[in-house]
């Protein structure tokens, strides 16, 4: 299936011309709509859409913009060319515009504060761990038997265990302080975490170093996205899975053979992805910033600081290794979640003739149940559904937007993903057109069966 502009829907050109017509004469669109009803935001979001001005990227995705900025999905008419083909989501676009939805600037500034204060509390305190567990080794040393191994006198008193554990400890909670600075970043990319621009490209562009996240190179990739995913007939850069078992079928058998030792699920999405993403492709794109590209150099560096401040040996080791495991386990941890939030079966792909972003939102994305005890660190992102349907809905509101649309039945066609379905999903690799659904390599159907997925389906290699 071609990927390219000339397969572009004949709609979208149609829409850009009269948009730019629109922009032409002098047509203004304010960056943070304020609404006094639902009715009002519908309204105003529709004009909006008509006089913002629309152009087509090389691979055909639409990029709307205004105010330098970019339109919520919620504002992006339908572009399908036979109506009947795309299922109505009114009552749930209304929903997630109403005004008690949109930023609020004290909430933000207390989110953000509670964020840094986190990240302080964990440069000054996990230090300390490291040089509690060098003390206690070296008092272990020295009240051991003088015939003790260096291991067997590190434990004589229990206490560099301990040290030890809590500085294992330290690497996931400074991994969770990353995730939830990216989804801080995240929605500053949308223009929706704040209720000003300016604030939300301050706030990026501090984050962009905790995050490993150019925010530049992220708000236009990511809000592309909003606008691609689920259409097979553009190229989604941004999707885990962004290829369908045709494509695979078309390729030679040496390039399946490769493909299928690199994209093997647990190569691609633990060690080759994460890796190649935070490492390789963030740090290196043209569009990236420098704070961006240094930030593991000042981390590190940070950290090595402290380290050497408390007394802690070899603080050179300490800080690269940690920041390296920390940026991995956080790369795997973000990446496992955004393949969960649109690699589910029963998912949503379709051309572009038939495809609606409204249609992908709620059959395309999922709602991910979240153990209460991380809910701190993903932020909400978890409705991912509310977040497809408008990315003006901030993060701090999804949770609520979510619970009063659950109570007004908006929700009854969400994709929900438990932990079962979450493991089964982690296997997926291909959308396979004929079934609707996302299949895997063999042997790991097996896995997906004996999970509650009993009719899994695997793509071979010949």
């Amino acid at each position: 299936m071609t990927r390219s502009a000339d397969n572009a829907p004949a709609a979208l050109k149609q829409l850009k011309q009269r948009t730019a017509a629109a922009s032409a004469a002098g047509g203004s669109i304010p960056s943070s709509p304020t609404p006094d009803s639902a009715a009002s935001s519908a309204a105003a979001s529709a004009n909006a859409a008509d006089a913002a001005p629309i152009r087509l990227d090389k691979q055909g995705a639409a990029l709307l913009s205004f105010d330098k900025g970019l339109l919520s999905t919620a504002d992006l008419p339908e572009v399908a060319v036979n109506k009947d083909l795309v299922p109505d989501f009114g009552p749930q676009l209304a929903h997630v515009k109403e005004q008690r939805f949109l930023a609020d600037d004290r909430i933000a500034a207390r989110t953000l504060a509670v964020t840094v204060a986190a990240w302080l509390g964990w440069t000054l305190l996990a230090p300390l761990s490291f040089a509690g567990y060098n003390a206690a080794a070296v008092q272990g040393n020295a009240t051991a038997p003088p015939s003790a191994s260096a291991v067997e006198a590190g434990l004589a008193n229990g206490y560099p265990v301990l040290y030890f554990a809590l500085g294992f400890v330290w690497l996931f909670v400074a991994a969770g302080l990353k995730i939830r600075s990216f989804m801080i970043l995240h929605d500053c990319g949308h223009g929706s975490f704040w209720a000003t621009r300016e604030w939300n490209d301050k706030t990026g562009k501090l984050l962009q170093m905790l995050a490993y996240t150019p925010f530049a190179l992220w708000r236009y990739g990511h809000n592309r996205h909003h606008l691609v995913q689920g259409n097979l007939d553009v190229l989604d850069e941004a999707a885990t899975i962004a290829h369908t078992t045709d494509d695979w079928r078309k390729l030679a058998l040496w390039k399946r053979v490769l493909i299928r030792g690199m994209r093997d699920p647990i190569v691609f999405m633990l060690v080759l992805l994460p890796l190649y993403v935070w490492f390789v492709h963030l740090p290196f794109h043209r569009r990236s910033s420098w704070p961006a590209r240094l930030c593991f150099l000042i981390q590190a560096t940070t950290l090595y600081a402290a380290f050497a401040v408390r007394g802690v040996p070899q603080p050179f080791l300490y800080a690269v290794t940690l920041e390296f495991f920390t940026a991995w386990l956080a790369g795997i941890t973000g990446i496992f979640l955004f393949h969960l939030q649109h690699s589910v079966n029963t998912g949503y792909r379709a051309p572009a003739e038939k495809f609606s972003p409204h249609a992908a939102a709620i059959h395309g994305s999922t709602m991910l149940r979240v153990p209460a005890f991380l809910k701190w660190l993903t932020l909400g992102i978890q409705y991912h559904h509310i977040h497809h349907l408008s990315t003006r809905v901030p993060c701090y509101r999804l949770a609520a937007c979510h619970e009063v649309g659950q109570e007004r039945g908006l929700w009854s066609e969400v994709n929900v993903v438990d932990g079962p379905k979450a493991a089964t999903s982690f296997f997926n690799v291909f959308w396979d057109e004929p079934t609707h659904q996302f299949v895997t390599f063999w042997p790991y159907q097996i896995v997906g069966q004996n999970l509650g997925e009993p009719n899994m389906a695997y793509a071979s290699v010949f």
